[in-house]
Order: C-alpha cells, then structure tokens, then sequence
C-alpha cells in the first residue's frame, strides 16, 4: 500500500494508509465473491482494477514504485439493487 494512499469508502467516509491499515490487521479474513474483476494498464506503471464485491463496485489505481506495485487509491460505490446497465459480461452475476 502507497504511503500516500487513499480510499474513498462506500459508506461515504476517506481512509488513509493508517486507518484502512488498522481496520484489516483487526479483522479476521473471510471468503469473498469478486465479479468481473478486470485489470486495465494505463500507463507503463499505472494500472486501474475494477470488479464487483457484495453489492458495491469497486476501482483501485495501483501505481509501480521502486519496481513494486502499490496501491494508491481506492473506491467503493453501493449497488444495492441497481443493475449494471451496459453489455459487459465481466459484470453479470
């Protein structure tokens, strides 16, 4: 994870490197269904994830520093019962 990363949460709130880090060290981990999970390379050391995760999307930008790549930012956007509209098989479920 970037020193400089951000999050901007689906509940509406922004984490930093140290508070996001403190929730997962606190956390047990648990099995997840990703959907559509896509990696797009913007650039030579840019790259954008997108996929689906529990009724929210989700899109990092993961960034290559010193010959690693490292999260930098990082969204979630509730679903809820709104359906992907488009014709995009990665994000049916």
């Amino acid at each position: 994870m970037a020193d400089d990363f951000v999050e901007f949460g689906a509940s509406g709130r922004m984490w930093d490197r140290t508070s996001i880090a403190a929730v997962l060290t606190s956390s047990e981990a648990r099995r997840v269904q990703i959907v559509g999970f896509t990696v797009d390379v913007l650039a030579e050391s840019v790259a954008l994830v997108t996929y689906r995760l529990e009724g929210t999307n989700r899109s990092s930008l993961w960034v290559r520093r010193d010959g690693s790549w490292v999260i930098r930012f990082h969204q979630g956007t509730r679903t809820a019962a709104i359906p992907f509209v488009g014709h995009d098989e990665r994000f049916s479920e």
